[in-house]
């Protein structure tokens, strides 16, 4: 009788990645999901607790984002040569413990005080977006590997999201049992321990070439006007999400924290497996699904404008982040790879964006500053998202192979 024998093979585990990841690329990695842990528990309730604070007033609020947004842009003209002294780790590591007494003094703030904590929260919240974003986004766009990009991006908004289920529906709970300032500890807490994951990141020499003039002109070089327009827009975009939604959603579902935060959590929960999908299209088909994601995130804007009831607060939300997903990851990746493509002007040019989002974000909140005053319902504002994500989607070529 004749034996037989199967001949062994060896089957490879699908991996989701090309590459290796960087170790420099894991440290950035666990820094965000720890911070995020701490942000999630504010992404919707903080602009609200401020709101608050601020005797709900819309026209308040947008003046308190005024001049955050304004210090910010200053410190993205004025400090970045301090940078090269400081060093790009350093600045990371020092931005957690800034994070901590922001959170502590808004933990301090009261209504009978706020006059007075107020300018120092604004202060702390706005270096720590220098000390972090700058150095930040110079290492992502150097520790990611450029075939794995769009993938590395949406593996890091998936891990976040997966943050973002649980946070909401947890913050809503202890601002209802326990209040806001229990949570503003927690944020500080939070924060500490963010700082661990930064002591094992790599150097990175670069070094901070530009004057405060050069940068301002830069900003309005002719040949850099459709980079400029695409951050303008870009900046201008996300102030809509940073305090007018949650806001408004506040006000609609009158100030009940735990169904604010439930909402929130179904809404992350339905898109958290398309970050990974859209990370693997990114790489693959990169201008279609910027283009397409582009036209669909405006109508989500749209709808918006028409939200009425909590079941309006979930489809129009879920569909919105639905559709982020397709249109913020590639342009993320896209972003990422024109910053590598600068070689030695890579720092130079993620504070050029930064000076870019700023001034467009300061212009947002002018507009809806001005709006507050003449329009009765929040809703109408959404418009201004519609135009915003329309233009982005319009110039997002115009930028691959810019060079500043």
């Amino acid at each position: 009788m004749e034996h037989f024998t199967i001949p062994h093979r060896h089957f490879k585990k699908p991996h989701y990645f090309n590459g290796k990841l960087s170790k420099g690329f894991k440290s950035l990695l666990t820094n965000r999901i720890i911070t995020n842990i701490g942000t999630g528990f504010f992404a919707i309730f903080l602009p609200i607790f401020l709101y608050e604070i601020l005797d709900n007033n819309l026209t308040f609020l947008a003046f308190y984002y005024l001049i955050s947004y304004t210090l910010s842009l200053f410190f993205a003209i004025l400090l970045p040569h301090s940078l090269n002294k400081f060093g790009f780790k350093k600045a990371l590591q020092f931005s957690t413990l800034i994070g901590v007494f922001y959170y502590l003094a808004i933990f301090l703030l009261k209504e009978d005080n706020f006059l007075f904590l107020l300018p120092l929260v604004i202060f702390l919240i706005s270096f720590w977006r220098f000390l972090y974003w700058v150095p930040y986004n110079i290492d992502f766009s150097k520790f990611t590997n450029i075939k794995d990009r769009g993938k590395e991006i949406g593996f890091i908004e998936a891990m976040l999201s997966l943050i973002g289920i649980i946070t909401p529906i947890i913050a809503g709970f202890i601002i209802i049992n326990f209040g806001f300032n229990f949570l503003f500890l927690i944020g500080c807490l939070i924060f500490f321990f963010s700082f661990f994951p930064l002591i094992k990141l790599p150097k990175t020499r670069e070094k901070f070439t530009w004057s405060r003039k050069e940068i301002i002109k830069k900003v309005f070089l002719k040949r850099n006007r459709k980079l400029v327009l695409f951050f303008f827009l870009d900046g201008a975009e996300t102030v809509l999400g940073v305090f007018v939604w949650p806001v408004f959603v506040y006000e609609l579902l009158q100030g009940n924290y735990l169904e604010i935060g439930f909402i929130s959590s179904l809404v992350v929960l339905f898109t958290i497996v398309l970050q990974l999908t859209a990370g693997k299209l990114v790489d693959k088909n990169k201008n279609k699904v910027i283009k397409t994601g582009g036209l669909f995130y405006a109508l989500g804007w749209f709808l918006k404008v028409f939200t009425l009831t909590s079941l309006h607060v979930f489809v129009f939300d879920a569909f919105h982040q639905f559709m982020k997903v397709f249109y913020r990851i590639p342009l993320d990746a896209l972003v990422f790879e024109t910053a590598f493509k600068q070689k030695h002007l890579i720092d130079e040019f993620n504070v050029f964006r930064q000076v870019c989002l700023f001034l467009g974000r300061l212009s947002m909140v002018i507009l809806i500053t001005i709006l507050s005053l003449f329009i009765s319902s929040i809703n109408w504002i959404f418009i201004l998202g519609v135009f915003s994500a329309l233009f982005i989607s319009v110039f997002y070529k115009k930028i691959e192979d810019s060079l500043i």
